[in-house]
């Protein structure tokens, strides 16, 4: 018994009894898997569904479910992945996707062909574009490629810096270091140009500069 009900089978169907042993659901269900909390999920001909408790939360539609924890569960149809909220059947993220992946055990990353997307763990959508790749960088934002370009989103999806630089790295005290077309530049971590995409090299100089090289000159940032 889980609370007030246990799964029973007969003649290879499974029902559902009270503590009196008195059927509250005749058996008809063809399989019985994973129980949690008050979730169980349960087949009904070759198609699977959720209880919640006796009652139906997710409608018998599925050809798997994975629970994936907090009252969701990965769902597929067919080939095609998503997410259901066990609670109410709502597709949190549309079965349209080709693999679902918890990735940095705070989010969901999702393909669809060769693009990738990136959800919160209940499902919501923080990348607004598909991507080539989407990686996380240094905990503090996610680094996206197009091609052979690279751009940044901050951890909520915004925009921090365009997909458009041949390469992105943290340089000294936060800035971000970008290069385009062999060319040097600053990004502060809001993506705000701090130095031009212009120079050949950039350097930290008397710890209060930044010393910048164009062809054989020199110049000066000061920070």
């Amino acid at each position: 018994f889980v609370g007030d009900y246990a799964f029973v089978c007969k003649k290879d169907l499974w029902g559902i009894i009270g503590k009196d042993g008195k059927f509250v659901v005749k058996p008809k269900y063809n399989y019985v898997g994973e129980q949690k909390e008050d979730y169980s999920k349960v087949k009904l001909g070759n198609k699977y569904g959720v209880l919640q408790g006796i009652q139906v939360s997710v409608n018998f539609e599925y050809d798997e479910l994975k629970y994936l924890g907090n009252d969701y569960a990965y769902a597929r149809i067919n080939a095609k992945w998503g997410l259901v909220e066990l609670d109410n059947g709502r597709q949190a993220i549309s079965v349209r996707y080709d693999k679902i992946n918890v990735y940095e055990e705070r989010y969901l990353k999702a393909r669809i062909g060769d693009k990738y997307e990136i959800f919160s763990r209940s499902g919501y959508k923080i990348t607004t574009t598909p991507y080539d790749d989407i990686s996380l960088f240094e905990g503090k934002f996610f680094k996206v490629k197009q091609g052979n370009k690279y751009g940044l989103l901050n951890l909520s999806g915004k925009q921090i810096a365009a997909v458009q630089y041949d390469s992105i790295n943290i340089y000294e005290r936060n800035f971000l270091k970008v290069v385009q077309n062999g060319k040097c530049g600053l990004l502060n971590v809001s993506g705000t140009s701090v130095v031009p995409v212009q120079y050949d090299d950039i350097s930290l100089y008397k710890s209060k500069y930044l010393k910048v090289k164009q062809g054989n000159k020199l110049g000066l940032f000061s920070i």
